[in-house]
């Protein structure tokens, strides 16, 4: 019968009855970034688990990201937005998903898209999102105090004519 030997320990891991365990993170899509996975090493010294975690950081300063794609000018970006706001089988979970993708982005909507959106609110007889539309226009223009008024008074002869009050008709800014 042939005998095992036993490696000798390392010093810091002597008398601890543990060894390294070493595992990649490939689970993970790195290649976008053009980089390696990091590794995640555990050593077990003294009775606590020591985890290391490696990187390789000159292949982050070697990865470059640029914008392949075609920019969207500010003309396409409007008439894609009152396009989808025009779709005349809107539902209202379409509305509310656009309004929040939109709102999401770092702009205030142009008048002509805002007016979309309330046309679509009238067609799903929605005032309440009619006034939150509003309402999230005002939010979004923040300290900027000119752009809202700008806003209403390019709105003025939609809302008018849908019958939306603003929310500072119905007292709503006074809450």
């Amino acid at each position: 019968m042939r005998r095992r030997r036993r490696r000798r320990r390392p010093p810091e891991m002597a008398g601890t009855g543990g060894g390294s365990v070493c595992f990649s993170l490939e689970f993970l899509n790195y290649n976008h970034l053009c980089l390696q996975p990091p590794k995640l090493t555990l050593q077990l010294v003294e009775g606590y688990f020591k985890v290391v975690f490696y990187f390789w950081p000159e292949a982050a300063l070697a990865a470059r990201w640029y914008s392949h794609g075609k920019q969207e000018t500010d003309e396409e970006f409007d008439a894609r937005w009152v396009t989808y706001f025009n779709k005349p089988d809107i539902d209202a979970w379409e509305l509310r998903k656009g309004m929040n993708t939109l709102i999401g982005y770092d702009l205030v909507p142009e008048p002509n898209i805002i007016d979309a959106a309330l046309r679509a609110c009238r067609r799903l007889n929605d005032l309440a999102s009619a006034i939150r539309i509003l309402e999230a226009v005002k939010d979004k223009a923040g300290p900027h105090k000119e752009i809202y008024p700008y806003v209403i008074q390019e709105l003025r002869p939609t809302l008018t004519e849908l019958g939306i009050p603003t929310p500072e008709e119905i007292g709503l800014d006074k809450l």
